[in-house]
């Protein structure tokens, strides 16, 4: 069991999910530039900015499900059976909402 007290590793997950969210949007949206925060460590730095880099990536490569896909409709059964996915992407339906990362 961890000897880090319970608050401050609540306190450690806000502040890490807080700085990708504003990493995230500087990614994708050209948001303000983000700087960590002291308290994060380095090791998790360094793994929050690895996971930020493949959501960032998939979010830039949505696969639409539900709608014309080369002059077929394509929905999500076609999607798993027919198309390969070698790159992290989203599958977004037709109501614009996403399905998987």
């Amino acid at each position: 069991m961890s000897k880090i007290p319970h608050r401050w590793r609540m306190e450690l997950t806000d502040c890490i999910a807080s700085y990708m969210k504003v990493r995230f949007q500087e990614e994708v949206f050209s948001g303000p530039r983000a700087l960590p925060d002291i308290s994060i460590p380095f090791p998790l730095l360094c793994e929050a900015d690895h996971i930020l880099s493949v959501i960032s990536q998939a979010y830039r490569r949505p696969i639409n499900i539900g709608k014309n896909w080369g002059g077929k409709t394509c929905n999500a059964e076609a999607a798993e059976r027919y198309v390969e996915v070698t790159e992290p992407s989203i599958l977004v339906t037709d109501s614009n909402t996403i399905r998987i990362w």
